[in-house]
Parts: structure tokens; sequence; C-alpha cells
């Protein structure tokens, strides 16, 4: 009977808990399979951990920036340069939200900036690249 009581509690416990995802681990992952150009493992792992939002830990905003900016060097590789520009601006929205901005600190959203610059050069937007590297010095003189 006791043993009847404690394996339904435990497994009601085990139900309740989410599974609790180690971002670091999955980012870690990530590089190590962008390091070996297995680009398919790579994207799925840095999407896995931006997606990661909603119960994330306290320093989600730096794994989560540095998930992106390898995402967009994935789709870089891949020659995708829309889809790293678009990731790029991704983060530069992340890091560009007050509470973020303030946690991140302005030198690494003009770090972004200046990789969505040189992503957006590369691209053949010559006029979007000089309008984002000026942003990207405005905010690094701050």
């Amino acid at each position: 009977m006791f043993l009847i009581l404690f394996l339904a509690s435990t497994l009601t416990v085990q139900a309740q808990e989410p599974a609790a995802v180690d971002l670091r681990a999955l980012l870690t992952a990530g590089q190590k399979a962008y390091a070996k150009h297995d680009y398919a493992t790579a994207t799925a792992k840095f999407e896995e951990v931006t997606a990661a939002g909603a119960n994330a830990p306290a320093n989600y905003p730096a794994i989560a920036l540095e998930a992106l900016r390898f995402l967009a060097a994935v789709h870089r590789e891949q020659g995708d340069l829309a889809a790293a520009e678009s990731t790029l601006q991704r983060a530069v929205d992340m890091c560009s939200t007050q509470d973020l901005y303030a946690q991140l600190g302005g030198l690494r959203l003009a770090s972004v900036l200046e990789e969505l610059a040189q992503t957006q050069r590369a691209a053949g937007h010559s006029d979007l690249a000089l309008a984002t590297i000026g942003r990207a010095i405005t905010t690094r003189s701050r």
C-alpha cells in the first residue's frame, strides 16, 4: 500500500516539474556542430536556445544573444545573407529593449549592429549598411 502511494506521489511530482533545459549546454552543442560544419544540427540547437524564452534563467539574454550571432554565422556560411540579416535584426531588437539594454550593455548592441552592417554590405545594401554602422558608432559613443 505504501509503495503504491510513494510511486503515485513520485509520478505526480515528476509530471508537475517542467523539463529543465540547460541552455548553455545547447549553445555549446550548437557551437561544436558549427565547428564541424554540421549546419543543420547547429541551426536546430541555436533555434532551440532562442525559443526557450518563457522559462529561461536569469542569464538567458546573454546566451540567446550569443546563439543568435552564431545562427547568423551559420546562415552566412550557407550563403543565405537574407536569413543572416534577419537573425541579426532579431538580436538588435532583443538588445534594444529597455530592460535588456541595461542588462546587456550598449557595447553588445553596438557590436551586433556592426555585424549587421557587415552582412548588409555583403548583401549589396550599402545605404542600409551605412545607416546601421552610423547607429553602431552612436551607440558605442554613449
